[in-house]
């Protein structure tokens, strides 16, 4: 649990999407992004303050699917629709840039034989388990 975006890129690669956290009147609390849309924080020991936010993840933490393929949003994960606009093959892993809402995502793939190579441009959903998300005041 980094305290800020800087411990938490410190330690490597990191996505940083910028957010505010919201509460409604019984107390449940909310991220809001035009990237992840609204993501219930249930975890009050680990919950930001009401006010600007970030939501923090590791691209390894991120499931990458062709567009058409069925990936679903559950309590438990956040699903996003973005187009792919790079691509770096790094030996054990491919990494991809997608963008989401505007800004970028990036999803580490292990490397494989016989794995789905997604070209640039392609339309894709990426799944990220909201327990491996990091929820920050900004």
């Amino acid at each position: 649990y980094p305290s800020d975006a800087f411990v938490a890129g410190s330690v490597g690669t990191v996505n940083l999407i910028a957010g505010k956290i919201e509460e409604n009147s019984s107390g449940q609390a909310s991220f809001f992004s035009a990237v992840t849309g609204a993501v219930a924080l249930s975890d009050r020991l680990h919950r930001p303050t009401v006010g600007p936010a970030l939501a923090c993840f590791r691209p390894s933490s991120v499931q990458l699917a062709p567009y058409d393929h069925s990936v679903a949003s559950s309590a438990d994960r956040i699903v996003m629709s973005g187009r792919i606009h790079g691509s770096e093959f790094r030996g054990q892993y491919v990494r991809y840039s997608v963008e989401v809402a505007g800004d970028t995502v990036v999803c580490d793939l292990p490397h494989r034989k016989a794995a789905l190579a997604m070209p640039v441009g392609s339309e894709v959903l990426l799944g990220v388990e909201i327990s491996q998300i990091r929820f920050m005041n900004a």
